[in-house]
């Protein structure tokens, strides 16, 4: 082969070499562009979310977003009041809720959520005058209706929690569950009753002692509004403090207790 052949030969190979280092840069590029898009969060189908601001901050505990299918989501506003549920699929939900002790729950919302997007609620006005001991108890002990001057409530899970004083007397109720009205037996399980005489010692008197018992009635239990009305009647036996002999509680009332 001549020298023209030889030069023709090499050009022809260099050709192909080249195509085949073009061709293969493009697949390994096109194999790093691929892993980088699934490994990329950033690509990766996102639901939408729902914010918004509660205002005064702390009025609501929980905010709910509730879907067609009945699934819910929750967060909880933080300490300035704003609130945001990410990752909800596209549809419809109804927001709801829950208000702070001494708050009235806003009203529900029914909101859009489109993939990608966020839904702003703004904010989010809440009624209500603050934590307060609100409502009203009063009783009948040795033939004294005693009215309460200082009154908290709280309830934690499905245990209602009342205190009430008015000194040197003071009464507690806990109560469980409470879900909504009915009567609570004071004998036995979580729910109990206590009467205190605070002279130079405090004399405690207990249901929860042989001989001692009554019932609760609830009249009325609003989880939203939080607050509850009932009645009382209980006999409670001497538990400590030198108490002696039985003490009759009779015609107990509380209205709209707030907790």
């Amino acid at each position: 082969m001549g020298p023209d052949g030889y030069y023709y030969v090499m050009k022809r190979s260099l050709r192909k070499l080249a195509v085949w280092m073009m061709t293969g840069a493009t697949l390994a590029a096109l194999s790093v562009s691929c892993k980088e898009e699934e490994s990329d969060p950033n690509n990766v189908l996102k639901g939408g979310s729902i914010n918004g601001q509660v205002s005064p901050a702390d009025a609501v505990t929980t905010v709910t977003a509730t879907g067609g299918s009945n699934t819910s989501v929750s967060a909880n506003p933080g300490v300035g009041g704003a609130f945001t549920i990410g990752n909800l699929a596209a549809g419809t939900y109804t927001v709801s809720f829950t208000p702070a002790n001494g708050y009235v729950a806003p009203p529900s919302r029914t909101v859009t959520v489109s993939t990608g997007s966020v839904t702003d609620l703004g904010t989010i006005t809440v009624g209500g005058g603050g934590p307060t001991n609100g409502g009203t108890l009063r009783f009948v002990v040795t033939g004294q209706t005693i009215a309460a001057s200082s009154l908290t409530a709280f309830l934690a899970g499905e245990v209602l929690s009342i205190q009430a004083a008015t000194p040197p007397r003071s009464i507690t109720l806990t109560l469980a569950p409470v879900t909504g009205p009915g009567i609570i037996d004071l004998v036995g399980g979580q729910s109990s009753a206590t009467y205190s005489f605070n002279s130079t010692t405090q004399m405690v008197w207990s249901t929860t002692q042989p001989g001692g018992g009554g019932t609760v009635q609830i009249t009325s239990f609003d989880p939203v509004t939080r607050r509850a009305s009932g009645t009382f009647n209980f006999v409670a036996q001497p538990l400590s403090g030198g108490a002696s002999g039985e003490v009759l509680i009779t015609n107990g009332l509380f209205t709209d207790l707030t907790f």
